[in-house]
């Protein structure tokens, strides 16, 4: 069993090696005392965009043939949750700042895994101190009737558009109506939800009081964000119009790092700056490699973990191995086959972490169970050698006796 143990260890001490290579962003817990808040320092609406909505990648103009509608009907819906985020911030604080109160956008802080999108925060001498009021914001009637069951977002307010709370409102009203005659209650799916609006977890104001905005105008935002920052890497690539099938003309790999910085408003394209994103870069391929060494190690330990349990079965089948060892072994080596497809599959940095621990933890007790199993069997051969020495004796001296 001495080379599955060495798999193990060296399994366990590679993926704590690659773990070190995900990139950490922890949650922003209440009592956090943040200085300088990003999202009050970006100073206004399109300021906060650039720090919470996403960049271009200048390689889009080129698969895109400089056509930005192509490009926009492919992302419109992720971009708008991220400027969903924005608008949300910049429209409640204005009221919330008359009582020292502001909302923070977690990515704007830095804190891109946290689950919640919002955190409230609170004037004190020292800076804003995070409090327990947390919110995630969900674009339409779906995600939020998921969000409301959704065990990540236990504990946090909903903040959704103008729409959907009226379409919400609008349900509950029909079901009520038709259902009353009938004797019957609401569905669960609408009793949820007129759960959920009327003890306030879904919010019919942003909070501050300031109206709802609707889907309209933060696509309405999400565009006007998203294009103009389009045209400007458009024209600094030499696009003279938008049409589908315009000829990218050869644009160095530095100019369009150069075009990225500047359109993201980072200020004049220098040596330092253009450094900066190279080490970022090289940082960012770095990482994705490691990910994919962690993969591969993964696939390969399975590939392993599933040839030994087919020669434990048959070690079963032959007598070699009792059905406890079969099982002990096996169940501990399934658990961490499982965790390793989690590990594989699993996109947030934190929860690798996580799962990493609890691998770890379950090749140890293979370790520990592996002693014991090899400890009884030691024993189990310890007694039926001297049980055989004995026997061996008995006969001898019987035969001894008979002459």
């Amino acid at each position: 069993m001495l080379p599955d143990r060495i798999a193990r260890a060296v399994i366990s001490a590679a993926l704590v090696w690659l773990a070190g290579w995900c990139p950490l962003a922890a949650d922003i817990v209440a009592g956090t005392l943040i200085a300088k808040p990003a999202t009050l320092d970006a100073g206004g609406l399109d300021p906060l965009l650039g720090k919470v909505a996403d960049g271009i990648n200048p390689a889009q103009i080129g698969k895109h043939g400089g056509d930005f509608e192509t490009y926009y009907a492919l992302c419109e819906r992720g971009r708008a949750g991220k400027v969903f985020e924005a608008v949300v911030a910049d429209r409640a604080n204005p009221a919330l700042a008359k009582d020292g109160r502001s909302l923070l956008v977690t990515a704007a802080e830095g804190a891109k895994h946290d689950p919640a999108d919002l955190v409230m925060a609170v004037r004190s001498e020292s800076g804003w101190l995070i409090t327990a009021e947390r919110y995630q914001l969900k674009l339409g009637y779906s995600a939020v009737k998921s969000a409301i069951g959704d065990a990540r977002y236990a504990g946090m307010r909903i903040v959704t558009t103008k729409d959907v709370v009226e379409a919400i409102e609008e349900t509950i009203r029909r079901e009520t109506i038709r259902n009353a005659g009938r004797g019957l209650g609401l569905s669960p799916e609408a009793a949820a939800l007129k759960e959920a609006l009327d003890s306030g977890r879904i919010l019919r104001n942003l909070p501050g009081g300031a109206p709802l905005p609707t889907e309209a105008e933060v696509l309405a935002i999400c565009r006007t964000h998203t294009e103009g920052l389009w045209i400007k890497l458009a024209k600094a690539a030499g696009f003279a119009g938008s049409a589908p099938g315009t000829v990218v003309p050869a644009v160095a790999e530095e100019a369009l790092i150069g075009i990225r910085l500047a359109a993201s408003g980072t200020g004049a394209v220098t040596e330092d700056l253009l450094a900066a994103n190279r080490t970022r870069r090289f940082e960012a391929v770095l990482g994705r490699t490691m990910d994919l060494a962690g993969r591969a190690i993964c696939v390969a330990d399975l590939a392993y973990s599933s040839y030994q349990m087919a020669v434990d079965f048959q070690g079963l089948q032959s007598g070699a191995i009792t059905v406890e060892e079969f099982a002990l072994r096996n169940v501990l080596r399934a658990t961490r086959m499982v965790l390793e497809v989690a590990f594989m599959v699993d996109p947030e940095p934190i929860s690798k972490i996580g799962l990493v621990v609890a691998t770890i933890t379950v090749a140890a007790a293979e370790m520990v169970g592996d002693h014991f199993i090899e400890a009884g069997r030691s024993a189990r051969e310890a007694a039926l050698m001297e049980l055989e020495t004995e026997t061996r004796y008995a006969m001898v001296r019987e035969m001894v006796l008979e002459r």
